[in-house]
Parts: C-alpha cells; structure tokens; sequence
C-alpha cells in the first residue's frame, strides 16, 4: 500500500533529519492527486525553523496547465517547471526534481517533459524533510492525494535514468551508491536505506500501490558436501497491491 493524505486535515510525514544539505542531489517519486486547483508539495526539503530557506516538488494547480515544479527558494524563490502537466483523474504519475548546481536545476513529469532554471539560489541550514506538506516555519501546500516510492540522491541523475525510473522501476536500481534515503511507503514510512523514517502526522491513509519493479532477493540452496554454495539471482520482481 501506498501512502494517501488528505490536505484537508493536514496530514504529511517527516523527519528532522536529512542526508542532504546543498546540490547536487535529486528526489523522485510517484503521486496523484485528486485536486487540480491546489499547489501541493509532494516533497519538501529544508530549514524547518525558517520560512524561506528550501527545496520542493510541487503538483502546481495554480499554474496554467498544471504543470510539476521544482521550486528552490533562498528568500525569493526560482523554479523548474515541466512542459505538460498532470490532472486529477487518480492515475499515478512520475515525478522528479534535479538540483544540479546553485544555477541549474530540472523538473521532469513522467520520465520527460523538462524544464529547467538558472536562477542563482543557495538554500541552506537543512534540517529536515517532509511528505505531503511544505513544512517550514509557515506550513502549507498540503497534498490531496497518494504518494510512493520516494527517493533521493546525493548526485544529479541523467535524463536517462529519471526515464528508466518513470518506467517503473525501484529507485534501487539507479544509482544504488548515491541512493541515500528511500521510502517505498508500503505499509509503513522507513527509510529502507539509512534510517530516515518518517513520522505521521494527522493520521494519513493508505492506497493502492503503483505497480513497481523491484530488485530480488538473492536464492541460496545447500550444496552437496565439498561443493562450492549455489545461488540464483532473478533479474527483477514486480509489486503490484492495493490497499
């Protein structure tokens, strides 16, 4: 199961941790919303005890077209915003926002449609990350709808590999050395890589689960004596659960 929040009642995740504090790094993951006239943050990263010190990926309901926006702000604020946008049928999309440098960033919507930004932005002082909500000193942006399979790198990933992630494969299978936190949201909020679990807040739900592709498990079978081991390595397995 996915997780599902309702911005009604203010219901998001968070930790007052992050492994990440200046690019590059990236975040993906995927969402629906069923509300198309709201801004809302998916994922928000930043100084908790400030009202303008962060990054987030924001479903922009505001905006014409309802495009992805990877907003970075330092005071004032600067964005990536995506070429096509989402709507609010409850069909889960891809999601990614690329902080490359202080002067160039990227917003991608299911694997394409990039936009970029070269605004000179520094946020600094991170603390913390959250799920579903901007959640600084001025809380707000709630998300109405699910998210899954969120993760984040410490390095500025290719148009390639956000396309292979928008494919439907885990964050695990890109690149796993710089994967530094990720939460699948299956049943509860850990972070399967480093120990950054998130907290509810607001009791959010569950939904049905996107259909992902996941790394196997390596199969060991007891060899015969003075045989060496035997294992098998399946290529992949798919996840597919509703809630």
């Amino acid at each position: 199961m996915a997780r599902a929040f309702w911005g009604g009642n203010s219901e998001y995740l968070m930790v007052a941790a992050t492994p990440i504090v200046a690019a590059p790094f990236s975040v993906a993951l995927w969402a629906y919303t069923t509300d198309a006239s709201k801004d809302q943050s998916v994922f928000w990263l930043g100084d908790k005890d400030a009202s303008a010190d962060f990054w987030s990926l924001i479903l922009s309901g505001t905006a014409a077209g309802d495009p992805v926006v990877w907003q970075v702000v330092d005071s004032t604020a600067a964005s990536a915003t995506t070429t096509a946008g989402y709507n609010a049928d409850g069909g889960w999309h891809h999601m990614c926002g690329v902080e490359i440098s202080s002067v160039s960033r990227a917003a991608y919507f299911d694997g394409g449609s990039k936009g970029t930004d070269t605004t000179d932005r520094t946020p600094d002082n991170s603390d913390s990350c959250a799920i579903a909500m901007k959640r600084d000193t001025t809380p707000g942006s709630p998300h109405y709808g699910g998210i899954a399979e969120v993760g984040l790198w410490d390095v500025a990933l290719t148009d390639a590999e956000v396309a292979i992630l928008a494919l439907g494969y885990s964050p695990r299978f890109v690149r796993p050395a710089n994967l530094v936190a990720c939460w699948p949201l299956i049943r509860d909020d850990r972070d399967i890589v480093d120990g950054y679990n998130m907290t509810p807040y607001n009791a959010p739900s569950i939904a049905a689960h996107p259909r992902i592709i996941y790394p196997s498990p390596v199969f060991y079978s007891i060899p015969a004596a003075g045989a060496p081991p035997a294992y098998t390595v399946p290529l992949h397995h798919i996840l597919e659960m509703s809630a």
